[in-house]
């Protein structure tokens, strides 16, 4: 990131071709450098890899020399970093000085690098060859394999059974061929799809990226002024297979168009049809009708202030992930997913005439659904999904099964992606505005009448009874951390409401009973006499048992540490568990 940018400054965005030269313009990035920081920690984090294969962090800070310049200083970027970073999710290079705190940033000079700047890069490159995983150990013959094949193939692809008969060479047998391939894939140094493309293997993964980066880079070019465009008129008459135009504006693509980028290409090996098929399996385009495909993410931006009127209605259902940040990737597959579903009420991007995109944005898409019955909304806020169904098809029984569409292509698109840890629940855009004038969530809960309630998620004492928003919420089930017996999970809403709004005072001695470490409750320090600082630190506290499950994450665990002589909240204890009892 740029040190000389605060961290809710938005980074321009700019391109360049292989050869070192600037493609296109540039634009501002939708996001700023802490959102995109957030971003990728949560796609790092979201593979929930072991705690002996954490990824390791290195943040990198250029423009030192103009650092001065930012009002921000470099301390608080650092504190402002560091407090995203989990240690117990990644392991973290920090820059330690002796002459003042540790840095999470190493600040150079990237493009005219002073001896200062040697010196910082010479330290990483200890630092990481220090902390890097053990190196990999394969048979000989293995590597042998890995450098045959790559000398043979030219262009960096050859067929199956090529690989095989160059495997003989070696004296490779086919089962110890399939073993060695294997392994050369699951380290990424080959690339191999045989659900998708089982004749071909990648010896230099360059050339999938290569393919892509051709479209990016064309498609950036065509862009012009870059955002300026997306804010225009969409009501263009495009006449006759103008696929230049379709690419440009929609991110519409053919396979004619495709077919225009001939490197890599070999007949009846490696084709256009070839390339469909594994972006398709990606999840990176989107089939559509007359033989044309889109991918979502080569569309334009639609700003904020457009897409606020959608959000502005409570009928909005809203998806939240429990870490504050849709994993980077996701929505776009989303929507490719949703397209592509084979399906009587299939989804389609939505058209004001024909082949005429109505709402067709990268973080805003309209489809139509049943024929045009139904026309649904999706909305990335970065932080959440928000989903609009028109008003004038908005049944119960609509709503319910968009709702699970959109949750099962979510589970399938982070399955495709490896983010096997990411979590998500249905929320609301909070309906009252004297909490914050911006659109912000409201969790949903089950109330003590078995009603259907929504709480602010920014001022936890806000909450009122769901109506509109019903139509979205399951007839006969409860949502998302209602207790329904001991053993459930808790919502932190709940938990805020029904334990640490009766005694704000004890958050340290139920934080000490749910097993969180004393290192970790002495850094939050609220103040005695501040009941606001004392929620907070309750609300940290749920989280850090939810993520690292020091003790299981149930409502049976809160009754037993509520029971504890160091706790002694007997009667609160006995309050829950007859609220939990009622509500079963």
């Amino acid at each position: 990131l740029k040190i000389s940018e605060a961290l809710d400054h938005q980074p321009t965005i700019e391109y360049y071709g292989t050869d070192g030269k600037p493609v296109g313009k540039s634009y501002p990035s939708p996001l700023s450098h802490k959102k995109i920081f957030e971003h990728c920690l949560e796609a790092m984090r979201s593979q929930n890899l072991p705690q002996n294969d954490r990824p390791l962090i290195v943040t990198v800070g250029t423009h030192r020399d103009d650092a001065g310049k930012c009002e921000e200083s470099i301390d608080r970027k650092n504190e402002q970093l560091d407090a995203l970073v989990d240690t117990k999710c990644f392991r973290v290079f920090y820059e330690n000085n002796r002459h003042r705190p540790k840095r999470l940033i190493f600040s150079v000079n990237g493009q005219v690098p002073r001896d200062e700047d040697k010196k910082v890069a010479k330290r990483l490159r200890k630092k990481i060859v220090k902390m890097s995983p053990k190196p990999i150990k394969m048979p000989i013959a293995w590597f042998g394999l890995e450098v045959l094949l790559q000398t043979s193939s030219h262009d960096g692809i050859l067929s199956l059974s090529e690989c095989q008969m160059h495997a003989k060479k070696l004296f490779i047998e086919e089962n110890a061929f399939s073993a060695a391939l294997h392994h050369l894939v699951q380290h990424n140094i080959f690339l191999h799809y045989p659900e998708v493309l089982p004749q071909i293997v990648f010896c230099d993964p360059q050339v999938v990226l290569t393919k892509v980066s051709e479209l990016v880079e064309f498609h950036h070019k065509l862009r012009g002024d870059g955002e300026e465009e997306a804010d225009g008129d969409q009501n263009k008459d495009w006449e006759g297979e103008d696929f230049v135009a379709r690419f440009r504006d929609w991110g519409m693509l053919s396979k004619e168009l495709l077919g225009k980028f001939k490197k890599f290409y070999k007949e009846g090996l490696f084709t256009p049809d070839d390339l469909i098929k594994l972006l398709k399996s990606c999840r990176a385009i989107a089939v559509m009708e007359g033989g044309k495909f889109f991918m979502p993410a080569l569309l334009h931006h639609l700003k904020e202030d457009k897409i606020l009127e959608y959000l502005k209605q409570c009928t909005t259902l809203v998806v939240t992930f429990v870490s504050t940040c849709i994993p980077n990737g996701l929505f776009c597959c989303l929507v490719a997913h949703l397209t592509s579903l084979n399906k009587a009420s299939c989804w389609k991007v939505c058209t004001k005439s024909i082949d005429e995109p109505r709402c067709l944005y990268r973080n805003c898409i309209s489809f139509i659904r049943h024929g045009g019955l139904e026309i649904v909304t999706l909305i990335d806020m970065s932080s959440y999904i928000a989903i609009h169904v028109d008003k004038a098809n908005a049944s119960r029984k609509v709503c319910s099964e968009i709702r699970d569409c959109i949750h099962d292509g979510i589970s399938s698109v982070c399955n495709l992606l490896g983010y096997s840890g990411v979590e998500f629940e249905d929320a609301f855009i909070c309906p009252d505005t004297h909490c914050s004038p911006d659109p912000h969530v409201a969790v949903v809960e089950r109330g003590e009448k078995y009603k259907y309630i929504w709480r602010c998620s920014k001022v936890t004492s806000l909450c009122g009874e769901v109506k509109d928003q019903v139509m979205w919420l399951p007839e006969n089930a409860a949502t998302t951390g209602v207790p329904l017996s001991m053993e459930d999970e808790p919502s932190l809403p709940l938990l805020m409401d029904k334990v640490a709004a009766k005694i704000p005072h004890k958050y340290e001695a139920v934080g000490i009973q749910l097993g969180i470490p004393p290192a970790d409750l002495n850094v939050l320090r609220p103040s005695p006499q501040c009941l606001e600082d004392n929620l907070r630190a309750f609300s940290e506290i749920f989280d850090m048992w939810r993520r690292h499950v020091s003790r299981p994450y149930k409502w049976s665990t809160i009754i037993e540490v509520l029971n504890t002589e160091h706790v002694a909240e007997y009667r609160l204890s006995a309050e829950l568990t007859s609220w939990i009892t009622e509500a079963k």
